[in-house]
């Protein structure tokens, strides 16, 4: 019996649920090199909207298969792969097409999964939990003695870096969008953190002098929140939920404030193989004693991919939508 293939792609760029399409196709050939890989989950990340948007147009190819991260196990291995195993649980990354029931991919960008991590987990292990961690460790250095503060707080890759922080010991301010992100940032953390409306905030036009911001918004807002920090303080930015750039008149008003840009892409695109299994192996010991939690809000079969896009905007989201193929 013929096994077939079911993917997502799209071929025209635009909003997801007018441009996605469901095709059959037949399993892609296992090359020298390559691993056939069954999926099992994938997220839905804000990455994956924008690419399918045609933000990036310069480097996305039509037709294109979507999907940045997900996990499955090995389901073919080329003549030349003696590194996994059949049925060993991987990731594919530094390429797109994880929404489908098989992708290919060659062995250099495949990477093992903690076999005590959950499916689901294990499926969400790369993108938030790397960019946090990379950011708090690396780019701000967090220490005990900072006070940070987390625009879209309640974001799943904010409520990441509150923890990666709480555990480090710094003094950790949340802001939230609206009172509902506010109430269950509340829930969430308790009085173990100090959680504010974004607006109110910035209203009360206090000069708290925060050490570090990581902001996830940029354009006016982050520029204002910028003011908070004290002389010499850092913004980690990794996100541009505003659609806007943070404007130079920023480094005009507060030259002393040091301008930290963040995307993982770069880092996974250029750093040698053995790196980048020492972070995944990093992340899922934090994953697996508790200090990362990632909540899923929902799982879609793959046939149900253009409801994706209600269910993504439904107002009382908390957590990821993970595609289940």
């Amino acid at each position: 019996m013929q096994i077939l293939n079911t993917c997502s792609i799209i071929h025209q760029f635009g909003k997801l649920e007018d441009v996605i399409e469901i095709e059959t196709r037949e399993l892609p050939i296992c090359g020298p090199e390559d691993v056939l890989i069954k999926m099992e989950y994938a997220p839905i990340n804000p990455s994956d909207l924008i690419t399918i948007s045609g933000a990036y147009r310069g480097r996305t190819q039509l037709p294109f298969l979507p999907g940045f991260e997900g996990v499955g196990t090995v389901y073919q291995l080329g003549d030349n792969v003696s590194q996994f195993k059949i049925g060993e649980r991987v990731m594919p990354i530094r390429q797109s097409g994880t929404w489908q029931e098989y992708q290919l991919a060659s062995a250099q960008n495949c990477f093992k999964m903690d076999k005590r991590l959950s499916p689901t987990d294990a499926a969400m292990s790369y993108i938030n939990p790397m960019t946090a961690l990379k950011m708090v460790d690396e780019i701000a250095q967090i220490d005990q003695s900072n006070r940070v503060l987390v625009n879209a707080a309640n974001s799943e890759i904010g409520h990441i870096i509150i923890e990666l922080c709480l555990k480090i010991g710094a003094q950790i301010t949340a802001l939230a969008r609206s009172e509902r992100s506010a109430e269950e940032l509340n829930n969430v953390f308790l009085d173990k953190i100090s959680v504010l409306r974004e607006d109110d905030f910035i209203a009360s036009g206090t000069q708290t002098n925060f050490d570090v911001m990581f902001d996830a918004i940029g354009g006016p807002k982050a520029e204002e929140l910028a003011l908070s920090l004290k002389t010499n303080g850092i913004i980690v930015h990794y996100g541009l939920l505003s659609g806007v750039p943070i404007s130079p008149k920023l480094n005009q008003q507060r030259p002393d404030i040091k301008l930290k840009l963040y995307w993982l892409r770069n880092w996974v695109h250029q750093a040698p193989y053995e790196d980048v299994q020492e972070m995944f192996d990093k992340t899922a010991e934090l994953i697996l004693d508790g200090t990362i939690t990632t909540r899923i809000f929902k799982k879609l079969p793959l046939d149900e991919i253009k409801t994706a896009a209600s269910v993504l905007n439904d107002p009382n989201r908390s957590g990821k939508v993970l595609l289940e193929l």
